[in-house]
């Protein structure tokens, strides 16, 4: 089971508020072209649901910017299983490592325009779970994934508890791969805390 909910030193689980436009830590300028944008999508509730091992995300389909080409080209990690690592592996990821594959420039190889083409047991567990992501030990959400500005924040810890309580059942030493270590500072730049712990 999922440890709960634990705040950071200073933080707390109220501190930080979101839903619609509401404050949610930093805003910039970009956040809130990104925010403009998506409205017109946001504005027609989907599925947002947790579904065991996977997010089903209604919204992915009007986006896909995650998976397709990118504007960075630095590196996304998305850690990979031994059952996704091997031969296969370098034909449907850009790979980091044997046991590493990341996102950046062109996108992902899997990708097309229908969707991912691999199964949900081949696809990197990062795909399964975005806009939410174990990060320093914790489940976290992308913020720049406009839908995680749109959703209340006490559905998205919802949903964050069944991620943590799925991924515990996970041998340690895959849940150690699949965290993503990260200097607070620098996360805080990418992600919003949930305040629930894996590790």
């Amino acid at each position: 089971m999922a440890k709960g909910t634990e705040s950071p030193p200073g933080q707390d689980a109220d501190s930080v508020t979101k839903a619609g436009g509401e404050e949610h830590g930093n805003v910039t300028s970009e956040m809130d072209d990104i925010l403009a944008s998506w409205r017109p999508h946001i504005s027609n509730p989907r599925t947002l649901e947790w579904r065991d091992g996977w997010l089903e995300n209604g919204y992915c389909r009007s986006c896909r910017q995650c998976c397709g080409p990118q504007e960075s080209d630095v590196p996304y990690p998305m850690p990979l299983l031994p059952s996704q690592q091997g031969p296969e592996a370098a034909r449907r990821f850009h790979l980091l490592a044997p046991d590493m594959a990341y996102l950046a420039g062109p996108g992902c190889k899997s990708a097309t325009p229908s969707g991912c083409a691999l199964p949900r047991e081949d696809r990197p567990v990062a795909c399964n779970l975005f806009p939410l992501a174990l990060v320093n030990g914790t489940i976290q959400v992308f913020m720049y994934c406009p839908v995680a500005w749109h959703i209340p924040m006490d559905r998205l810890r919802e949903i964050g508890k069944g991620v943590a309580s799925w991924l515990t059942d996970f041998p340690p030493s895959d849940l150690r791969h699949l965290d993503r270590r990260m200097d607070p500072a620098e996360a805080s730049r990418v992600y919003f805390p949930l305040f629930v712990s894996v590790l």
